[in-house]
């Protein structure tokens, strides 16, 4: 285990579903901003999680009693030509990430580094699932097109879920 990420193999979900919330966010300018000047569009804990296919196939791949629900989740979107912000989160502890679009080499990768600020690791997880130490610095590429991705938060460190997860106690 490494302490910046491990990447996994999914459940099958229906990727178009979350396109067209974001489809719908961007028409009805409902997404909300993350950081001043910089076109990273999220949406969390949303009601209208709840009823997207796409969205309950991820949470129903996670083990029942864990009770997780829309409010532990986030929508995120770059458009084509933004790049993430480096940074730490503060918000939560750790994060699995789920693709959305575009699948493949085009998925920019995010970046990982150490507390000197010197990169560490690249990964494109375009293809499969990643849990994420947010508390290590990371960042997204810049990216050529429109970039998505599912998240579910956690409040519980990297190293217990990696442990849930090695365990089968994270997914079913």
């Amino acid at each position: 285990m490494n302490e910046y990420y491990t990447l996994f193999d999914p459940v099958d979900y229906n990727r178009s579903s979350i396109v067209d919330l974001c489809d719908h966010y961007d028409q009805q300018n409902l997404w909300d901003p993350v950081y001043p000047g910089i076109n990273l569009k999220s949406k969390r804990s949303s009601q209208d999680f709840e009823p997207v296919l796409g969205v309950q196939q991820i949470l129903n791949s996670f083990q029942p009693q864990l009770n997780l629900t829309y409010d532990r989740c986030q929508l995120l979107c770059f458009d084509a030509g933004e790049k993430g912000v480096f940074h730490k989160d503060t918000d939560r502890s750790c994060g699995i990430l789920f693709p959305v679009t575009p699948i493949g080499e085009t998925f920019s990768h995010i970046e990982f580094y150490n507390e000197d600020k010197n990169l560490q690791h690249t990964v494109n997880y375009s293809e499969r699932a990643i849990i994420v130490n947010v508390l290590q610095y990371h960042n997204v590429q810049v990216t050529d097109v429109r970039r998505i991705n599912f998240q579910v938060d956690f409040d519980i460190s990297y190293n217990e879920v990696i442990n849930m997860f090695e365990n089968g106690e994270l997914f079913k």
